[in-house]
């Protein structure tokens, strides 16, 4: 497997904090990197982007909204064998399997919130050789027919064979596989096309690439479904989230690299940090996680797992879910990443108090090394042509 990491920064009106983590991007040792940034109605990371022709400029645009069927798998939302399923139609509706009419989401009335939905999973796939699926009911398969009905059949061989290309928000746009190639484009197959604004001018040095797309959806997105559209956009063997806020050691890819590697799990986090206050100015060790930090997160690309469609907390669950698999090492190099609590983190105040109140604070000489640390950085246009 080859070693190029893809950092993926979704950032909005950040362009100070933002030009200090490309450089620690351009300063890290690992040579074979990309960092993948995403910015949405942002007159001021454009503006920023269009004066430096150093970078590769993208605009990536949702050309139509998904399809009228989607899926959604019961477990860790993946296709494969044996996953129990649900379908809805591009107005939310369920599938009823009883008839096979769609319907309006049944509520709970057991005790949990009202109007909270909570859906049934009644179909099954079953994988074919061709990396497609059919989708099985009591011994019976799904039939979409030509006038865009559905039908059960109890002869195997007349079962749709369908073929899911996974969506911005977790969820699974199905189609007749005869109508999508195995190899198809994921990001154009739901709807995106990615178009060059321009292209960076002068040479590929030891700083690696810095790729801006400017995102034009159809629809509300979410950060988490910013995110997800990252890693769609990334090209390397591995992701890194590099937040636009924080700050990273010029060895942070790769000893989460070689870490990863030397334990084959599928992703990497840093078990705690260094945590900055900059309202107070105090630095602090925040309190070690048995799943490390979702901020400090490495995986592998093939097969990662998607962001929650959520504006904030949005990698928990990302991170719980590599866990609860044995999918996640977790190593302790708290000196690689310093975590930056200032006045516009998406995380709300309540979380970062909680965050201050079981941390370890640091002595005033420490504190003063992470303040001229946060405070530096090495002006982006100079570090890129000195490479």
């Amino acid at each position: 497997m080859k070693d190029r990491i893809s950092c993926i920064c979704v950032t909005h009106n950040r362009v100070d904090m933002l030009e200090r983590a490309i450089s620690c991007f351009q300063r890290q040792t690992h040579g074979d990197k990309e960092l993948v940034i995403l910015f949405e109605n942002d007159p001021v990371t454009e503006q920023f982007v269009t004066q430096h022709p150093e970078y590769d400029l993208y605009t990536v645009v949702q050309e139509r909204m998904p399809g009228q069927m989607v899926m959604e798998a019961a477990q860790h939302n993946e296709i494969r064998e044996g996953s129990h399923v649900l379908l809805r139609n591009a107005e939310g509706y369920l599938l009823d399997a009883t008839d096979l009419k769609w319907i309006e989401p049944d509520t709970s009335e057991s005790g949990t919130d009202p109007g909270e939905v909570v859906p049934s999973y009644p179909f099954t796939i079953e994988t074919n050789e061709d990396q497609s699926f059919a989708l099985s009911l009591n011994n019976q398969w799904l039939v979409l027919t030509s006038t865009e009905d559905l039908v059960l059949t109890d002869d195997r061989s007349q079962a749709t064979h369908f073929r899911a290309q996974r969506l911005l928000n977790g969820q699974f746009l199905i189609s007749r596989a005869a109508e999508v190639p195995a190899d198809s484009d994921p990001l154009t197959a739901i709807g995106w096309e990615k178009r060059l604004g321009h292209k960076r001018l002068g040479h590929k040095g030891r700083s690696g690439d810095v790729v801006f797309h400017k995102v034009v959806p159809a629809q509300e997105l979410t950060l988490g479904m910013k995110r997800n559209l990252s890693i769609m956009l990334a090209g390397g063997d591995y992701v890194c989230v590099w937040d636009d806020d924080d700050w990273y050691d010029t060895e942070r890819l790769t000893r989460q690299l070689d870490f990863l590697k030397y334990t084959g799990k599928k992703a990497c986090s840093i078990a705690y940090n260094i945590f900055f206050d900059t309202n107070s100015g105090l630095a602090y060790h925040n309190l070690p996680r048995v799943t490390g930090q979702e901020n400090t997160l490495l995986f592998e690309r093939k097969g990662a797992h998607q962001y929650a469609s959520l504006n904030a907390s949005e990698d928990t669950p990302m991170l719980l879910s590599y866990y609860n698999r044995n999918q996640l090492a977790v190593m302790e190099d708290p000196e690689l990443y310093i975590y930056n609590y200032h006045k516009t983190n998406t995380c709300s105040s309540d979380h970062f108090q909680l965050i201050i109140n079981t941390s370890v604070r640091l002595s005033d000489s420490e504190t003063e090394q992470v303040r001229e640390i946060l405070d530096w950085h090495e002006p982006v246009a100079e570090s890129f042509m000195s490479s």
